[in-house]
């Protein structure tokens, strides 16, 4: 199974604040929704909870150390590792955030698809720095600032070249 980060950054690698996103980015939701259609997603239960609803053709798969907290239209795990192992059967899962899930993920996560907006935001949570050492970068493409985009950015994609934590080197 690869476990793979998906993700919105400024450049400075704020992903939010007051648990909401940055920014709202038309082509990050397309890409979103291209990417993870009929995979699990890997979420913190703030991130689920600022969602608002349930992420169609997806596994919603929610991670929360509150034990008494449950949701009808998500699975709920207290671990990290107990989300990855419910979903080992997939090819292919994509955690979404918060920060706390995307640090806790990274010993797991094989690649990174991260959509870097080229401005800086205010923020309170941020996704942790892609260590180059560890991670290649295997594709870059920046599109200009439209209408639809007030701003740059850059749709990144970055492959471990390194043993993940528990799994067979990818890459």
């Amino acid at each position: 199974m690869t476990v793979a980060a998906l993700v919105l950054t400024d450049q400075n690698n704020a992903i939010g604040k007051n648990d909401l996103i940055l920014h709202y980015l038309p082509a990050y939701v397309k890409y979103f929704e291209e990417l993870t259609k009929d995979s699990p997603v890997v979420m913190g239960r703030r991130t689920f909870e600022s969602i608002g609803h349930i992420l169609r053709s997806r596994k919603n798969v929610v991670i929360t150390r509150n034990e008494k907290y449950h949701s009808v239209k998500a699975r709920t795990y207290p671990t990290v590792r107990k989300a990855l192992e419910a979903c080992k059967k997939n090819k292919k899962v994509f955690v979404i955030g918060g920060a706390a899930v995307f640090r806790n993920c990274l010993p797991y996560t094989t690649e990174i698809y991260r959509v870097s907006i080229k401005a800086r935001f205010r923020a309170d949570d941020y996704y942790p720095e892609i260590d180059t050492d560890t991670f290649i970068l295997k594709s870059s493409e920046c599109i200009s600032a439209s209408p639809a985009s007030r701003f740059d950015y850059c749709i990144e994609k970055w492959v471990r070249n390194s043993k993940p934590a528990g799994g067979k080197k990818r890459g």
